[in-house]
């Protein structure tokens, strides 16, 4: 199938799945805009004042009404201080997201979808990953590698070697990217589709101001979008903060007998 506005190619092939995949995100995000975008202008039209009176600054912050949850995170004061998550005192949202068991009561996006999908639309099984961001980090991969993925199995010297679709070193500098650089703002939960010879990670990104995909797949410095959830994953020994993840993704997805055919960009 063939779009005229756009010339966009719609077959059987990985690349064709893979725009099919991101248009799917850029019209699910177009669609939350939009509903906002109308109530905002339902509410001004029926006359209620919008935003923060001039002069005026609310006693209200993103926490307020969530004592328990700052009780429970006050515990690891010092981890915290250490990992510059503490702002004169007072937690970041960071914090929550990266060491509360439940930061979806803040943050309602801060949680993983997995599905499995044979043909087309045909979804087989899912599971939601939900926790702290660390958490997810480690539950989301041990998840993908014992119950989506299938391993074949051969023998060197009478030892038994599983072999997986997908190098484990390159899903995991994916999906470690996908959940440090998401614009959790959006309230969109990353996304994984697994297929048995695919598999697509989506999360909200949004490059640096001027940055193309020639940019990204290049050597260029670390611009992450989340600073501080960076640093924590940076600390803890998940990244290293260079901005080579991408680099070292084609290098393992090449190790393991991959042709990369092309990068592509879809949407803002």
């Amino acid at each position: 199938m063939w779009t005229i506005k756009d010339s966009y190619r719609l077959g059987d092939d990985i690349q064709s799945k893979m725009l099919a995949f991101a248009l799917s995100a850029e019209i699910e995000r177009n669609l939350i805009s939009q509903r906002t975008k109308e109530a905002l202008t339902r509410e001004k039209a029926e006359g209620v004042v919008l935003g923060r009176p001039k002069g005026r600054k609310s006693d209200k912050v993103k926490l307020s009404g969530k004592e328990d949850i700052i009780k429970d995170l006050r515990e690891h004061e010092e981890l915290l201080d250490h990992l510059d998550l503490l702002v004169d005192g007072k937690l970041k949202r960071a914090a929550v997201m990266l060491f509360y068991k439940k930061p979806g009561r803040i943050i309602s996006g801060c949680y993983v979808k997995i599905g499995k999908f044979g043909k087309g639309s045909d979804l087989q099984y899912q599971d939601t990953v939900e926790g702290s961001l660390f958490r997810i980090a480690d539950q989301v991969i041990d998840l993908i590698y014992t119950k989506y993925l299938k391993a074949a199995i051969t023998y060197e010297h009478d030892v038994r070697v599983e072999t997986y679709p997908f190098p484990r070193e390159g899903v995991r500098e994916v999906i470690y990217n996908a959940l440090g650089h998401n614009n959790y703002a959006a309230s969109v939960p990353i996304q994984i589709r697994i297929e048995d010879d695919a598999m697509y990670i989506s999360n909200n990104c949004i490059l640096p101001r001027g940055w193309t995909v020639e940019t990204l797949i290049g050597t260029h410095k670390s611009i992450p979008f989340n600073p501080s959830i960076a640093n924590a994953f940076y600390r803890a020994g998940y990244i290293e903060a260079w901005g080579r993840g991408i680099q070292k993704v084609l290098e393992f997805l090449q190790g393991a007998g991959f042709l990369c055919t092309g990068i592509y960009s879809s949407g803002r």
